[in-house]
């Protein structure tokens, strides 16, 4: 208190406005990294994001295990639900993967945002197009992939 009486008014008043001035670039600062994170490719942004993430992890967690035991993977109704399960799981990981990029790619370069969410979208895509593929084409559907992760080699193919 005997410091701050001390000091002349003039070199507190310009402490003072150097301190809001500091905290001024400082906001301008983290507005410009929202500012180049909002774009239409910002999955994780409003209602797109959190809405439709918290929708997919609830979707997933009932249809997952319904698709996995509850159905037949060789009729209409279980590719469907296989092909319904890649598409929420594709949403998720897209939303999910923009999640990691706002929070860590702008530490790196802001100018690597974009071309990352070029790169989570092509990701998803590509997941949506094989995890389809197999509910649709392989034998047993999506089940029998995810079961074939847990099954051992048959004594046939041990013998090749």
């Amino acid at each position: 208190m005997l410091r701050l009486a001390s000091r002349p008014p003039i070199t507190t008043i310009r402490t003072a406005a150097q301190r809001l001035t500091a905290t001024n670039v400082r906001n301008k600062s983290s507005k410009s990294i929202e500012s180049t994170a909002k774009s239409k490719s910002n999955a994780d942004d409003g209602f797109f994001g959190t809405q439709i993430h918290h929708h997919a992890n609830t979707v997933l967690a009932l249809i997952f295990p319904i698709m996995l035991v509850g159905s037949d993977p060789d009729t209409s109704f279980g590719q469907g639900l296989g092909v319904i399960t890649s598409a929420y799981i594709s949403v998720h990981s897209y939303i999910g993967l923009n999640y990691v990029i706002t929070d860590y790619v702008p530490k790196v370069s802001k100018k690597m945002v974009g071309p990352s969410r070029a790169v989570s979208l092509a990701i998803s895509a590509l997941t949506f197009a094989g995890l389809s593929k197999a509910a649709l084409y392989s034998q047993g559907g999506l089940p029998g992939v995810v079961k074939g992760l847990w099954n051992g080699k048959t004594a046939e193919e041990k013998k090749e």
